[in-house]
C-alpha cells in the first residue's frame, strides 16, 4: 500500500474522531439549551396559571442554567478524551477526580450542602422575593431581599442585611406571614382597679361586633387576662386580613383607645409586638 494510502486512512481516522468530538460538543450544547428552554417554558406556565409553587425566580434560572453547563460540558469533554483514546489521560483525571473529590468533599462539605439546599429551596419555594418570613431560631422576622444558590439574603425590620446558608434555613422551620391568609392581633388594655371594668369589657365588644374589616372565619374576643392591685388587665384578639394587616391593627389601636377615653373610663392600650 503507498504512502499515499497511508497518509489517507490516517486523514480519514482523524477527520471522523474530530467529527465525532465536535458532535459531542454540539450534543452538549443542544441539551444545555433544552434545559434553559424548559426552565424558561415552566416558568411562564407557572405565571400564567398562577402557580406560584412552578415560579423560577431569575437568579433561580441562572444559577440551574450555570450548574448544569459545568456538569454537561465536563462530561462532554470526558467523552471527547475517550474517543481520542486518550485513556491515561482520561483515567488520570477520574482518579484524580476521585481522589480530589473526597478531599474536597470533606473540605467544602458546608458549601455542597448550602448548594443542594439551594436547588431544594429553589423548587420547594417555601417563600418568595419580598415574602416577610420567620426561620428558625436565626430570624425574628425579615423580609426576603435574594435567593441564591449557597445563601438567602433577607432585610429585618430594623434595616439590617442578614444572610443565612440555605443548609441551615432548610433544616429550621419556616413561617411564611406573606402567604397567611388571616393573621390575629392582640391587643392588651389595662383598665384602673376602680373604672367600671364591665362597662369597658361591654364597649370594647361590641366595637369588635362592629368592626366589618375582621376574618368572618375567626370569632373576635375580650376577655379578663388578670388582675393586680392597680389594674384589670384585659386581653383583646381579633383576625385581620394580611394584606392590610399593619393599617388595620393601628386603626384598631386608636379605635379602642379612643373609646375608652371618650367613656371616662382610665385605661392604656398596649399593642403587643408580634414580629410585624
Amino acid at each position: 500500500m503507498s504512502n499515499y494510502s497511508f497518509i489517507c486512512m490516517d486523514f480519514n481516522y482523524w477527520l471522523i474522531k474530530i467529527g465525532i468530538s465536535v458532535a459531542i460538543f454540539i450534543v452538549a450544547k443542544i441539551i444545555h439549551w433544552f434545559i434553559n428552554h424548559s426552565i424558561h417554558r415552566v416558568d411562564t406556565y407557572a405565571e400564567k396559571k398562577g402557580l406560584s409553587a412552578l415560579d423560577i425566580s431569575d437568579s433561580s434560572k441562572k444559577a440551574i442554567s450555570q450548574f448544569s453547563k459545568y456538569i454537561i460540558y465536563g462530561i462532554a469533554f470526558l467523552g471527547v478524551l475517550y474517543v481520542f483514546e486518550l485513556n491515561d489521560i482520561l483515567m488520570g483525571i477520574l482518579t484524580a477526580a476521585g481522589v480530589s473529590g473526597i478531599a474536597i468533599g470533606f473540605a467544602a462539605k458546608d458549601l455542597i450542602s448550602n448548594s443542594l439546599s439551594g436547588l431544594i429551596l429553589i423548587f420547594d419555594r417555601p417563600f418568595s422575593l419580598g415574602d416577610s418570613v420567620e426561620i428558625g431560631r436565626f430570624i425574628d422576622k425579615g423580609t426576603v431581599e435574594s435567593i441564591g444558590i449557597r445563601n438567602t439574603t433577607l432585610k429585618l425590620r430594623d434595616g439590617k442585611i442578614v444572610t443565612v446558608p440555605n443548609s441551615q434555613v432548610l433544616s429550621e422551620h419556616v413561617i411564611n406571614h406573606s402567604r397567611t391568609a388571616v393573621r390575629l392581633v392582640e391587643l392588651i388594655v389595662e383598665v384602673d382597679i376602680d373604672s367600671n371594668v364591665k362597662k369597658a369589657l361591654k364597649l370594647v365588644d361590641e366595637l369588635l361586633d362592629s368592626i366589618e374589616w375582621k376574618s368572618e372565619h375567626n370569632p373576635s374576643e375580650v376577655f379578663i387576662a388578670d388582675v393586680n392591685k392597680d389594674n384589670v388587665i384585659l386581653r383583646i384578639k381579633v383576625w385581620i386580613d394580611s394584606v392590610r394587616y399593619g393599617e388595620r391593627k393601628t386603626e384598631l389601636f386608636y379605635q379602642i383607645r379612643d373609646l375608652l377615653k371618650k367613656n371616662r373610663i382610665k385605661s392604656s392600650v398596649i399593642r403587643e409586638d408580634d414580629g410585624s
